[in-house]
């Protein structure tokens, strides 16, 4: 009896330990995630998340650019606000991908901010398994950076969008307004992808529990 009660006693703080661990190791990642806010005069303002992963800034190209005169354009001012400083960062683009809806940003100054910001990897793996525990940071409806756990709900998917086909992840992630851009990752703390789209139903809704993103393959060519 006594050796039971000395079991489960060290099986809990073993859990709990796991779970402590597991929980600060998530709030690290957050030191690599930014929220994004780019405004330009006369549009509306767009809101969504980056990362930081191999010496880059990583987001979405539909985030930082609008449609004027039927051509696409960077918004003016581009600031970023990472976890651990109040103080915003102004970004450039550097390099825009339209067509798969890839952008890398770079500092316009703030340096000594930008240098605090964390690097993420990619994962070297190519094997996503329909399953598999994931999660992403992201700037949900403009509210700051929140986690958000799923799984990987399907093989990859061949869909065509902006006038590219290409495979995109699966994911039974709910994302909203804000969230796209922000990192996809695995729970050994690699990014698997960059959250980027939803799908909407026959009535033209957005689905729920299914989102759609880069997969890290594609956005290693950037680096």
């Amino acid at each position: 009896m006594y050796l039971f009660l000395f079991i489960v006693v060290i099986l809990s703080i073993s859990i709990s330990q796991f779970g402590c661990a597991t929980n600060k190791n998530i709030e690290e990642y957050f030191y690599s995630v930014i929220e994004l806010i780019c405004v330009e005069e006369g549009r509306f303002d767009s809101i969504g998340t980056a990362f930081k992963c191999n010496g880059k800034v990583f987001t979405n190209a539909h985030i930082v650019s609008y449609t004027k005169d039927k051509e696409k354009l960077p918004y003016g001012s581009i600031e970023g606000y990472s976890y651990n400083s109040p103080n915003p960062i102004n970004y450039q683009v550097i390099e825009i991908d339209y067509e798969k809806d890839v952008a890398i940003l770079y500092p316009i100054e703030q340096f000594d901010s930008y240098n605090k910001i964390s690097n993420l990897s990619f994962s070297k793996s190519e094997n996503i398994n329909i399953g598999q525990s994931i999660f992403t940071i992201g700037n949900l409806n403009g509210y700051g950076l929140s986690f958000n756990g799923g799984y990987i709900s399907a093989p990859p998917k061949l869909i065509e969008r902006n006038g590219y086909e290409g495979y995109y992840l699966q994911t039974s992630i709910e994302i909203s307004k804000g969230s796209s851009g922000g990192p996809v990752m695995d729970y050994s703390g690699k990014v698997i992808g960059m959250m980027t789209f939803k799908v909407r139903d026959s009535n033209n809704e957005y689905a729920d529990g299914i989102s759609f993103a880069i997969p890290a393959s594609e956005l290693v060519l950037y680096t």
